[in-house]
């Protein structure tokens, strides 16, 4: 699966963000997160971006999943971004995964602090299925 999403962030000071795919929602299995992002301070309505190439390996209700490939582009301001992100931030390991279920393919986001300012907004996803 090739999976993509963008939308916006705002923050207030520079927490932190953990970005990811997950499989079962953000309480589900991680396929691939972010280590903690320093996100540049008082930012309104940046871009962002991620991307991941995930591969079924096995299926069943203890199925694998392996993300190959995967990025993330956080903006340095309003109109540059930084340097990419490494999606996962650890070693590409296999996960288990039931799929023997529906469950929801997510994007998630973790910040650090706890502010109304601090905020994410996924205004496109989509995944593809690579054969």
């Amino acid at each position: 699966m090739r999976l993509r999403a963008s939308g916006v962030f705002s923050n207030t000071g520079t927490p932190t963000l953990i970005l990811g795919f997950y499989y079962g929602a953000v309480a589900g299995t991680a396929l691939c997160a972010t280590g903690a992002i320093t996100t540049i301070t008082a930012a309104t309505a940046w871009s962002w971006n991620m991307e991941a190439i995930i591969n079924i390996r096995t299926i069943g209700s203890s199925g694998t999943a392996f993300c190959s490939f995967g990025r993330v582009q956080m903006p340095a301001s309003l109109t540059q971004f930084q340097a990419d992100y490494a999606l996962p931030s650890t070693a590409p390991a296999a996960v288990t995964i039931d799929t023997t279920a529906a469950k929801a393919l997510t994007v998630g986001a973790t910040w650090s602090a706890n502010s109304a300012s601090n905020t994410l907004t996924c205004n496109a996803f989509t995944v593809e299925s690579v054969a």
